[in-house]
């Protein structure tokens, strides 16, 4: 229900995209789903750095709202399905903050607790660091899917790598 305020180029066009989707004729059976982080099999960010021991090049600090990917397969499935209408954020029950996340990932590859070190501050993966939000998923499993395979990242990532 908060307002959006996208930060970047990509988050002002999703909003643009859902703007139209809602001014034109199909506003009366449109769903826009809003998806987390996909991660899952080969898409898990820095696990051959974790595994090596290397120092990421991430900030520690900042939420992270994550989805594994057979659960986005699982949401988009639900909306063509059903009959809801409006905005679903697609992520899973546990927001998580980048240094824990990191912490587990490396924890369940076996590997040394992670180490960081600063990104450019105008790179990419900085500007991604802050978008410091913390994304409720409680319409969609209101209304559209009310499991999640993986209802936090802990059983996700341990699906992958585990």
């Amino acid at each position: 229900s908060t307002p959006p305020d996208p930060a970047r180029g990509g988050g002002a066009a999703s909003l643009a995209a859902e703007q139209a989707l809602f001014d034109s004729p199909f506003a009366t059976r449109g769903v826009a789903l809003r998806l987390g982080g996909i991660y899952g099999p080969g898409r898990v960010p820095y696990i051959e750095q974790l595994k090596a021991g290397e120092a990421i090049e991430a900030l520690h600090l900042g939420w992270l709202n994550l989805i594994h990917v057979a659960d986005a397969v699982a949401a988009v499935d639900a909306a063509i399905k059903s009959e809801a209408i409006g905005v679903f954020n697609v992520v899973d029950d546990a927001p998580v903050v980048r240094g824990h996340y990191y912490a587990e990932v490396a924890k369940q590859v076996g590997a040394k607790p992670p180490t960081f070190t600063t990104p450019a501050a105008d790179s990419p993966k900085a500007a991604r660091a802050g978008t410091n939000r913390r994304v409720s998923n409680r319409r969609l499993k209101a209304e559209l899917l009310h499991q999640l395979r993986y209802p936090t990242y802990v059983e996700g990532l341990a699906a992958i790598v585990g």
